[in-house]
């Protein structure tokens, strides 16, 4: 059989094997972490508690990641929530906008009235901005992306106050920047999936740690089937010859040899792979327009329950825009001490990577009991972080024109990530779009 090297075990590079695996094609995927998953991982600490590198859920709108796990035997263990956004305010205060089971968009029409969170003006400004990405289509969408997504908000007249209440969060939560530096579109392209059936804005979490519940079993599916996956493996560089690429040069100097080659490494990552002669050709130089945003990702461990609430929560009154007690909502990695394990994702990271990850926890340990008095008097019990410099593609106004089609002008070469061209935004659901094309014109390619 043809042989494909995959380099970047995050969704992205797994995607792309077990498409090219089913397609009859060999695979061979290099990672260069001890653990897969890339910006979902997780990992155990020395004192065997889980760690996550993000907090993540699943849409029932993921067109493409849904059915994926379905074929890979991991969809099961997704946990459907209620279906409601809930918004935390000081002083144990919450708004619940919650979408009833009637069709899309009426569903979401009635979520965002029935709610104590917004004056009326607030409301009908709301639902008249959002009604154009309701009916607009994806390519409409796709020209929104050289406006910020506040510039966007600004020319539809929607209150500055959903913008200040909710949408900004939503921002921080999903691009880890603000409404006045995202890009419109994929803004626009949420609003735009959430419309389509009733119960496309409904999400779910893992049952437990991303590592046990989705990567392991994964990697399982491959090897069953006769991929080669090698965890601890460090790519250096792709070598070219005669127009092509010749093979990757591993730290250990040996050279992984195949008859395509998948780039499947976050952007940053991908540059550095490259050899410096491909900055000469438009398509590659782009990749250097690309900017990524750091994360930071913060766990608590507390010597009690400090909810009862199994869901996530939004908020615009802390340093983290979104967070939740994973010992409910992920009980069977979290669930460990007795208490609540509650994660949060700071947003923006930048302001406060200077800080130690000592004040960055007692940061995030105060807002929470501001947003929750119940975790006033709870004993934490350890605080951690997980902090990536080079997360997600900084999804900013323009930066649409820069992603690449995962096909590149050396032939046998091709790329795959969340931050290359696909109709969906930076997210899992962007990850596994991006391993469909690849894969599509790598068989194209070999067959």
């Amino acid at each position: 059989m043809p042989k494909t090297i995959i380099v970047g075990g995050g969704l992205a590079g797994l995607a792309t094997a077990v498409k090219l695996l089913d397609a009859g094609i060999d695979v061979e995927l290099i990672e260069k972490r001890d653990v897969l998953g890339g910006k979902t991982s997780s990992w155990v600490d020395a004192d065997g508690d889980h760690i996550e590198s993000g907090l993540h859920c699943y849409f029932r709108c993921y067109k493409e990641l849904l059915p994926f796990f379905r074929h890979v035997g991991v969809y099961e263990n997704i946990r459907w929530k209620e279906h409601t956004f809930l918004i935390a305010r000081p002083g144990g205060n919450h708004a619940r906008l919650h979408f009833p089971r009637i069709p899309a968009p009426l569903n979401g029409m009635v979520a965002f009235t029935n709610n104590d969170l917004f004056t009326p003006w607030e409301k009908l400004s709301n639902l008249l901005g959002l009604a154009t990405t309701w009916i607009g289509t994806l390519d409409y969408i796709k020209t929104l992306d050289d406006i910020s997504f506040r510039e966007w908000r600004v020319q539809h007249r929607i209150a500055e106050g959903v913008e200040r209440k909710l949408w900004n969060a939503i921002c921080l939560s999903l691009g880890f920047i603000g409404a006045e530096d995202m890009s419109a579109r994929p803004m626009a392209t949420i609003f735009h999936y959430f419309a389509t059936v009733a119960d496309a804005s409904q999400f779910g979490t893992l049952d437990g740690a991303p590592n046990e519940r989705i990567f392991k079993p994964i990697a399982r599916w491959i090897a069953d089937r006769g991929g080669c996956l090698h965890t601890s493996v460090k790519a250096e560089a792709l070598e070219l010859e005669n127009g092509g690429v010749a093979g990757v040069r591993l730290a250990d100097g040996s050279l992984a040899r195949g008859d395509a080659y998948v780039l499947a490494a976050p952007v940053h990552s991908a540059r550095q792979l490259l050899p410096r002669s491909l900055r000469g050709v438009a398509y590659f130089d782009n990749l250097w327009k690309i900017r990524s945003v750091p994360t930071i990702n913060v766990q608590l461990w507390f010597d009690r329950y400090v909810t009862d609430v199994d869901n996530f929560w939004f908020t615009a009154d802390a340093c983290f825009s979104v967070f939740g007690d994973l010992a409910l909502t992920s009980p069977l990695q979290y669930n460990r001490h007795g208490g609540s394990m509650v994660e949060m994702c700071v947003a923006p990271a930048a302001p406060f990577w200077h800080l130690s990850d000592a004040e960055i926890v007692e940061m995030c340990r105060r807002d929470l009991a501001r947003l929750w008095p119940s975790a006033r008097d709870a004993r934490l019990l350890k605080g951690t972080t997980a902090r990536i410099p080079n997360s997600l593609y900084r999804e900013e106004p323009g930066a649409d024109r820069y992603r690449p089609i995962q096909r590149s002008p050396v032939a046998n070469l091709f790329l795959a990530g969340d931050w290359t061209a696909q109709d969906y935004m930076a997210s899992m659901e962007g990850a596994v779009q991006s391993a469909r094309h690849a894969a599509d014109y790598v068989v194209d390619y070999l067959t």
